[in-house]
């Protein structure tokens, strides 16, 4: 049973909540799975005589008392909610629950496989608190949470307050917190189990990060790392904010089964991937760093002020990805992570929001379905692009004064987003109103294009053009233009900053001015559009993207080139030989490592099959001469694993083999799994490699290695565990998924991508899981596919049952595959171009 939006306004209105006194039984959840659970809920009512509900999933309700008379449950139970007849203006609420665990919802149970030992941990977010307690589950029903637990004798509890009293019994101990803040009920956090722990400090604050025993040698590894970044980002937000984070306490507990991240307050609940099972890369510690600053940004935003409702989902989630990419440029010294984040997220939310799944930016959510739909690119990564965007048009020092204001005006309350835009628009002087109306509630990717017509050796009128998305929207970019006088480099004459608001704004600075080798639209990345490149500058920027100045503009430039291959408009093979060369030149690792994620994406997914070996072959040798090259070690084992995922030629496999020696475990899993596709695998080196590496979770990169192998036992295996087992972590299935389906093996692969088609409408159609959720998104075959595949996978898309989540999860992966296809049918680069789309 969901919550609608109009239910939530009318409970709301009716009802506030004034504590939470919660106390868990987890003495047999190791061995049962199953807790028991007491709410205390005090809350006032302004029509006293009126009814209403708390909202409860549970095997069974045991007590329903409300103001101190015994309700039976069996009349006030109705479904996932429990009726509460005849309020007072002061109600006290006691229910006692019996509950299983969840699956990645609720309060879920994890098993490390490596030593039996079991976890518990929460994800609420954004309906499921309720799976765990009586309440009511709606972010604007905020109040402070008292909370205590029962657990066995050797686990650590960890929750959103400071533990203040422990207490033994027998067999059990009972951990109690301080009283927390007033919270809405999906930050709510209760994690427990044997957990290694470290600790730190930040002024007056206590840092603990928490992970399972078999990983307490990584914990401690990363641990000074984490703490000091901690440390950096509350001193960072506090002082830009305006307001300390408001606690004394920052827990993070590294889990197997979370996906992903939750920012619970004070208790960040964190995938323990994180926990790299080597030493990290540059690379990871940029994408970790990321992944913790914006956690950390939702503790203002989200946590001290939540949105009233889901509709405020976007603003939440884009506001703090833009923090968290904004806090790391400061951070690091550099706008290199805004350069990760176009090249890792932002390229691939244009193609999702030219996707028919697309919405809005701020968009109505008539219920919880629509919210748990809404987790997409769209919600994530335009809406921070686009408040870049906001910053760079009203400027930052305004824009960060709005947020000020905006914190200290709404703390521990609920608000909405046009009382944010009420507070930037005061500190700027701006009426941001018709800004909002064009980029929040408008869907659609605008599309910049570049008119020069040459005369005479000169411009005429140049003009910048931007059609699609519904229609034009005000941008801000830079214009780069850049010579290449020497013939061996591009280099920039200016840039041109151009406040776009109509269909077509003239550049009258480049008036009768000579022609350039390379206009760039949207250096810098200000904006969020797609730039479709005039001829010459493609052409120029085929022949030397890789000697643009910055990392961003040559991130720009790859972008725009990888958008030309999606439409079909450009050859793989010349999206390979640009982003190798950048590979060649650029020397930041982390920057080197997305780089070669485009490159091999390009040799991969987007060749034709016939194509891929030659374009593999380039990036491998790219890698194997960038090696032979450098001396610096970070750099060397990001191309190791770069030539681990491409090596093709007797040579380049050799030159793979003679790394493996003194190589960590990571490159080698890497080299198996690439010699696993390529036939070249011997069970002895896998269990080699076993007995070399026993850390949690090999048996798991070993299924994911044999996965690869070109045999159908080896495929059937891997596929049934994807489609069968419910258990399996998210990290886990995309792991086995990404070895399952190679490339140069598709006949082999064609009748595993049919059954794994047959088997979605059922796997989809399940709600107990929350991985499932978006399953589609780890799993769905690139490989083995063609046109047919295409065709049958949207006749199941038309008639598939199942939550919009998953449904616009197969629709958005099927408008991939649709560009995947196309894409492979291109033979070369063409000499033209296709025709723009006129203006919408």
């Amino acid at each position: 049973m969901t919550l609608t939006a109009d239910e939530a306004r009318q409970r709301c209105a009716l009802i506030t909540v004034s504590h939470y006194d919660l106390r868990f039984d987890l003495g047999d959840f190791a061995d049962t799975g199953a807790f028991r659970a007491r709410s205390v809920v005090r809350f006032l009512c302004d029509e006293p005589g009126a009814s209403t509900w708390i909202d409860l999933v549970s095997r069974t309700v045991d007590r329903v008392q409300l103001n101190g008379v015994e309700l039976d449950p069996s009349a006030v139970v109705h479904g996932e909610r429990v009726e509460l007849p005849g309020l007072s203006g002061y109600n006290v609420l006691l229910v006692e629950s019996t509950h299983d665990a969840g699956s990645g919802r609720g309060l879920s149970r994890s098993v490390d496989s490596s030593d039996g030992t079991v976890y518990a941990w929460t994800q609420f977010q954004p309906y499921d608190a309720r799976r765990a307690f009586a309440c009511f589950d709606q972010p604007d029903l905020k109040a402070p949470f008292t909370i205590s637990a029962v657990v066995p004798r050797a686990w650590t509890c960890v929750s959103n307050g400071v533990a203040c009293l422990v207490a033994d019994n027998s067999r059990t101990r009972t951990w109690t917190f301080t009283e927390t803040p007033p919270l809405a009920t999906y930050v709510v956090a209760l994690c427990a189990g044997a957990f290694h722990v470290v600790s730190g400090h930040a002024d007056d604050v206590t840092i603990r990060l928490h992970a399972r025993q078999s990983l307490a040698a990584l914990l401690e590894r990363d641990a000074g790392e984490l703490i000091d970044l901690t440390r950096q980002g509350l001193e960072f937000f506090g002082r830009e904010f305006g307001l300390p984070y408001p606690s004394v306490s920052y827990d993070y507990v590294f889990l197997p089964d979370q996906p992903g991240a939750m920012e619970n307050f004070g208790c960040v609940t964190w995938g323990d991937g994180a926990l790299y099972r080597s030493a990290p890369t540059d690379a990871q510690r940029a994408r970790r760093t990321s992944v913790l600053l914006h956690e950390m940004a939702h503790m203002w935003f989200g946590n001290l002020v939540t949105p009233a409702w889901w509709d405020g989902l976007w603003l939440n989630e884009s506001f703090a990805t833009w923090a968290g990419t904004w806090a790391a440029c400061s951070l690091a010294g550099s706008t290199d992570p805004w350069m990760r984040f176009l090249m890792t997220r932002e390229a691939r939310a244009y193609s999702a929001d030219e996707s028919v799944t697309s919405h809005p930016i701020a968009v109505e959510i008539v219920d919880v379905d629509a919210a748990e739909a809404n987790f997409d690119m769209v919600t994530y990564v335009k809406g921070a692009s686009v408040l870049r965007q906001l910053v760079a048009w009203v400027g930052e020092a305004q824009f960060v004064d709005g947020l000020r204001r905006y914190f200290k005006r709404y703390a521990w309350q609920s608000a909405d987003l046009g009382a944010l835009l009420d507070e930037v628009g005061q500190a700027s002087g701006r009426d941001l109103r018709a800004w909002a109306d064009e980029w929040l509630y408008r869907a659609g990717v605008n599309t910049l294009e570049v008119v020069a017509p040459v005369r005479a050796g000169r411009y005429g009128e140049v003009s910048v053009r931007q059609y699609g998305g519904g229609g034009p929207r005000p941008h801000r970019i830079g214009l780069g233009i850049y010579d290449n006088s020497s013939g061996d480099a591009l280099e920039l004459r200016e840039t041109i900053e151009l406040d776009l608001t109509a269909p077509t704004s003239t550049v009258k600075a480049l008036a009768s001015a000579r022609p350039a080798a390379v206009l760039l639209p949207n250096d810098g990345n200000l904006t969020f559009a797609k730039v479709r490149l005039d001829d010459t500058s493609a052409r120029g920027l085929i022949a030397g993207a890789h000697t643009l100045p910055t990392s961003l503009s040559r991130a720009v430039a790859l972008t725009a080139l990888r958008g030309m291959v999606f439409d079909g408009q450009l050859a793989a093979a010349d999206l390979v030989r640009v982003a190798m060369r950048c590979v060649l030149i650029d020397p930041d690792a982390a920057a080197v490592s997305q780089l070669l994620a485009v490159a091999v994406e390009a040799a991969t997914v987007f060749s034709p099959a016939h194509a891929r070996d030659e374009a593999l072959q380039e990036v491998a040798g790219g890698c194997v001469t960038a090696y032979a090259a450098g001396t610096d070690t970070e750099m060397r084992r990001t191309l190791a694993l770069g030539l681990a995922q491409s090596a093709t030629s007797e040579e380049q496999l050799a030159a793979l083999q003679e790394l493996l020696p003194t190589a960590d475990e990571s490159l080698r899993w890497a080299a198996l799994t690439r010699l696993a596709a390529l036939g070249r695998l011997t069970e002895d080196m896998v269990v080699a490699q076993l007995d070399r590496d026993p850390k949690p979770d090999t048996t798991a990169r070993a299924a994911a290695v044999r996965a690869a192998c070109p045999e159908t036992a080896a495929k059937a295996a891997a596929l049934e565990r994807i489609l069968g087992d419910r258990q399996l972590p998210v990290s886990i299935v995309r792991q086995l998924a990404d070895a399952l389906w190679q490339p140069g093996q598709e006949d082999l692969l064609r009748p595993f991508a049919a059954q794994y088609l047959a088997a979605l409408p059922e796997l989809l159609a399940d709600t107990s899981s929350a991985s499932l959720r978006n399953i589609v998104g780890h799993t769905f075959p690139s490989f083995g596919i063609d046109d047919e595949f295409l065709e049958r996978a949207r006749r199941i898309e038309a008639r598939l049952d199942a939550p919009l989540a998953a449904r616009n999860s197969l629709t958005d992966k099927l408008w991939f595959i649709e560009g995947v296809l196309r894409a492979r049918k291109v033979q070369r680069a063409p000499r033209g171009r296709a025709a723009a789309p006129g203006p919408a």
